[in-house]
């Protein structure tokens, strides 16, 4: 009987010890499920804020481009304005 008695604790503490490490492989699980949430939330954060970047670079070399293309134009206006000028001088020397 004494024997019995010797196993069933044993397999009693077993049990016991199993139902431990479930308990605490479930905390850890638990625990990665959390951080894997806050991974996925942070993730979608950065491709939001990526997206924002890009669109603001996208804006920002239009942006300079138009700078550009302005700069380029008041040159071009420029130098029209210069040979219409030499061509009235040229047309007033020549009356």
């Amino acid at each position: 009987m004494s024997q019995e008695m010797d196993r069933a604790k044993s397999f009693e503490s077993k049990v016991n010890a199993l139902i431990m490490a479930y308990r605490q492989q479930r905390e850890v699980l638990q625990a990665q499920q959390l951080k894997i949430q806050q991974l996925e939330s942070e993730l979608q954060e950065t491709r939001a804020q990526y997206v924002l970047l890009k669109d603001a670079k996208y804006v920002d070399v239009k942006s300079m481009e138009l700078t550009d293309t302005k700069t380029r134009l008041a040159h071009l206006v420029n130098d029209v304005d210069q040979c219409i000028a030499i061509l009235t001088k040229d047309d007033f020397a020549k009356e």
